[in-house]
């Protein structure tokens, strides 16, 4: 599995196309399934003010490469209105306090306190 900080920036590319069709601007996690559902892309424009946000679904991803993300087609990058999934997901934000710290292995921590 890819870290966050090497999967935000890279572009996303199609197949089917060979094009690009924005960059990895933000992951979006399913902590009910505990996986990475969505990832959100930026397409066009200049830096992080402009172009449009677009959602890919985690099952859409056709590979991760060290240059790159492909997905099969550039239908596979959905507006947000294509992707209510997503913006539900990104709407029932979890608070930090009380939830469980861990380690990349899996060991136990502790638990978020004020």
């Amino acid at each position: 599995m890819a870290r966050y900080e090497f999967v935000k920036g890279l572009p996303v590319i199609t197949m089917a196309e060979g094009k690009q069709v924005g960059k990895v601007d933000d992951l979006v996690v399913d902590a009910e399934r505990k996986a990475v559902r969505w990832l959100r892309i930026r397409s066009g424009g200049m830096g992080m003010l402009g172009g449009e946000r677009l959602w890919v679904s985690a099952d859409a991803v056709h590979g991760v490469g060290d240059d790159a993300i492909t997905i099969n087609t550039e239908a596979d990058a959905r507006t947000p209105a294509d992707a209510p999934e997503a913006l539900a997901l990104v709407k029932a934000k979890r608070g930090v306090i009380g939830n469980e710290v861990m380690t990349e292995n899996g060991e136990r921590l502790g638990e978020v306190r004020l």
